[in-house]
């Protein structure tokens, strides 16, 4: 199963890595945004440069964890309908004789 599908897992178990990450970087833009407000001197760029940031910042975690979680949702998916036509080809391979000696776990 990691061959099938382990390459989608983990392409979201990055996504969430990102997203970790851009949780960090909002409070440390806002720390700075503060900062900014309370020194007069500093340029109006500066504090533009800062709010969009952290607007960028917000929008592309909120962009990979929707990804993530449509990601996980298609994997698991995708697993759930393999294990099912997996246990479906078993149960056609085996008899009616065979299918009343056995339970629904030991198929």
């Amino acid at each position: 199963y990691v061959k099938a599908f382990g390459g989608p897992f983990f392409l979201a178990g990055g996504l969430k890595l990102v997203h970790d990450t851009c949780m960090f970087m909002g409070p440390m833009l806002l720390n700075r945004l503060i900062k900014y407000l309370s020194d007069p001197s500093q340029p109006l760029s500066v504090g533009l440069q800062l709010v969009l940031a952290l607007f960028a910042v917000n929008f592309f975690m909120s962009t990979c964890l929707r990804q993530y979680f449509w990601w996980c949702y298609r994997v698991g998916m995708n697993l759930r309908s393999s294990v099912v036509c997996g246990v479906w080809g078993k149960t056609l391979n085996i008899s009616s004789a065979g299918l009343t000696r056995r339970t629904g776990g030991e198929i």
